[in-house]
C-alpha cells in the first residue's frame, strides 16, 4: 500500500509538507476545478486556485510526489489543454 492524499491545497503549506513526508505520505493528489483563477474560484471558492499553486509548490520544494487533477466540466471543458500546460509548468511527476 502507498499512502497518499488528496487535497484542494487550502492548507498545505511548506511546514504541513514536511509533515506530510515525515508521517510517510508518499504522494499528494492536488485539485483543480480549472486552469484560471476565475473558473477554479467559482466553483471552489475565493483564493483556491492561488492556493492550490502555492501547494504545488511546497510539495516541490520538500520533495513530495505529487499530481494535479481535473474533473471536466461544462464550465472547464475549454481548458483541457492548458491543463496539461499547467501541469508541465509545476514540473508534475505523472501516474505511470
Amino acid at each position: 500500500m502507498k499512502p497518499s492524499l488528496s487535497t484542494n491545497g487550502f492548507a498545505l503549506s511548506r511546514e504541513t509538507a514536511r509533515s506530510l513526508k515525515k508521517a510517510g505520505i508518499i504522494q499528494v493528489q492536488l485539485s483543480v476545478d480549472g486552469t484560471s483563477k476565475e473558473v477554479n474560484d467559482f466553483t471552489k471558492g475565493s483564493g483556491s486556485f492561488e492556493a492550490v499553486l502555492n501547494a504545488a509548490d511546497n510539495l516541490r520544494e520538500e520533495g513530495l510526489d505529487f499530481t494535479i487533477s481535473m474533473t471536466l466540466t461544462s464550465l472547464n471543458y475549454q481548458q483541457a489543454l492548458d491543463f496539461i500546460k499547467m501541469s508541465k509548468k509545476r514540473e508534475q511527476k505523472q501516474q505511470p
